[in-house]
């Protein structure tokens, strides 16, 4: 193909999208019949109601005086009543053991820790250092040994299948071994 024909096509193509162009961008027009047809079908639909206040509160009113009446006397849960005379007095609570017969209060049980794994990872310099990935209270907690548990617990110790928590209060140790 030679230049002169290129040149042909391609003022042939440029005319074509320029006409395609010009007619998307004309309106379509209606014909006669359809715009009779169309203000017709305008004429005939009722012309939109505007709101009746009265009306509407007079319905109001009508769904009030059909609904039940308040039971007279009732409960009322947002008023305190003070015990009344009729009620039976209490029996005497018998006398509690002096606090310190009692002795100390006991320590909060621990919260429930799940072992998930445990990770080995090398640091540059070549040394293992091992992560324990602990579930509880709604979390993950990645540590390392020496790391924070929550505010109660620290990570004491890690081996190949257990990881072992000092509680900071009471120095206990916590053992958590892989399930």
């Amino acid at each position: 193909m030679n230049n002169r024909s290129r040149i042909v096509l391609l003022g042939l193509f440029a005319v074509l999208v320029a006409v395609w162009g010009a007619s998307a961008s004309l309106p379509l027009a209606r014909s006669d019949d359809q715009a009779n047809r169309r203000a017709s079908e305008d004429e005939q639909k009722p012309a939109p109601a505007l709101f009746d206040v009265d009306e509407a509160a007079a319905r109001i009113r009508d769904r009030q005086r059909e609904s039940p009446a308040p039971r007279e006397g009732g409960r009322n849960p947002f008023e305190y009543a003070r015990a009344t005379a009729t009620a039976r007095p209490a029996a005497a609570a018998p006398a509690l053991p002096p606090a310190e017969a009692l002795g100390p209060p006991p320590a909060p049980p621990p919260p429930l820790f799940t072992l998930s794994g445990i990770a080995d990872k090398t640091g540059a310099d070549g040394a293992v250092v091992r992560i324990a990935v602990i579930s509880g209270l709604g979390q993950l907690f990645f540590a390392k040994a020496g790391d924070p548990v929550t505010a109660r617990y620290t990570v004491s110790a890690i081996t190949t299948d257990a990881v072992e928590l000092r509680d900071v209060t009471t120095g206990e140790t916590l053992r958590l071994a892989l399930q």
